[in-house]
């Protein structure tokens, strides 16, 4: 597998997450607190997201989604 598949992946991962998380009307920061992470390394983390990761992420959204009543 080449380095710039492995980048479109992550880079995938990364914009889906974002996408989810905007369209839930969660911010990133709310997601990060909740993974007792800072924002920044939460960005960080999602540069290299893998599968389980992302679907751990998925999960904090839509729990902190039904919390706030979206």
């Amino acid at each position: 597998m080449s380095n710039q598949m492995l980048f479109s992946d992550f880079d995938k991962r990364r914009d889906a997450v974002k996408e989810y998380s905007k369209n839930k009307n969660i911010p990133l920061w709310k997601i990060a607190a909740d993974m007792g992470i800072n924002d920044g390394n939460l960005s960080r983390k999602l540069r290299t997201l893998s599968a389980e990761q992302e679907q751990d992420i998925y999960s904090r959204i839509d729990r902190l989604s039904a919390e706030a009543g979206e």
